[in-house]
């Protein structure tokens, strides 16, 4: 089976258990078996082990191929389709033109990895520099603090690919890891008064300064 876009895998089949990697959007593992309640048993690198069913597919996706009209490529080496970025502005995004190339980065591997993000926003005045240098970007969950376990996975998803994709910090849901402590894992922030404010609405990555 191949995966549909960038998923996790893990030890057993339940969110909850640990990831033992990352398989690639098209990337293709051997299965053990009958789906069972939605997680597909597979063979990854020698080790049993289980991914969702949901981001598996029989058929390898097809590769894109195009520009996003602004280099494309960010830190993650991966070039996006205009229509794309169209959609994101489509759909209310803000501030997209103008980010620096690791910014774009994570624009673009939000896009393959997390298609059901449409609302982006990057450069906009603040009283930190982050977004008005265009090096941080909000990306707004469909259901606002209601889709909580996106926001999760979405977290999670891009601190483990913090050093390929040049990610400085990421916030979310009252909490921020940064990768120079990293061994802290996520620590707490202090309230700050509303769902968007202290980010459970939209995950919050701000990237290294390019």
């Amino acid at each position: 089976v191949y995966a549909t876009t960038d998923v996790r895998v893990r030890a057993s089949a339940t969110t909850a258990s640990a990831i033992v990697g990352v398989l690639p959007r098209g990337g293709h593992v051997g299965t053990r078996g009958a789906s069972v309640n939605g997680w597909t048993p597979v063979n990854y690198q020698g080790t049993n082990a289980w991914i969702s069913s949901d981001y598996l597919s029989r058929t390898k996706p097809a590769t894109s191929t195009g520009s996003n009209g602004s280099s494309g490529s960010g830190s993650s080496g991966s070039s996006t389709p205009t229509s794309s970025w169209a959609a994101l502005t489509a759909n209310g995004s803000s501030g997209l033109s103008g980010l620096r190339p690791s910014a774009k980065g994570i624009v673009n591997r939000t896009i393959t990895a997390f298609p059901q993000i449409r609302t982006i926003y990057g450069i906009r005045a603040d009283s930190m520099a982050d977004h008005p240098s265009g090096h941080a970007v909000d990306l707004m969950l469909p259901r606002g603090s209601g889709d909580a376990a996106l926001g999760q996975q979405i977290a999670a998803y891009f601190r483990a690919h913090a050093q390929e994709l040049g990610v400085q910090y990421i916030m979310y849901n009252k909490q921020i890891w940064n990768i120079s402590r990293d061994s802290e894992g996520w620590r707490a922030v202090a309230d700050r008064g509303s769902e968007t404010a202290n980010h459970m609405d939209h995950v919050h990555i701000t990237t290294i300064w390019d």
